[in-house]
């Protein structure tokens, strides 16, 4: 469970962009 925040944060982030493109 290391290195969560990266991942989690890329996620998040393309779930928003994807979201705002919508």
């Amino acid at each position: 469970m290391h290195g969560c925040h990266f991942f989690c944060a890329r996620t998040l982030t393309t779930l928003a962009k994807v979201e705002r493109e919508r």
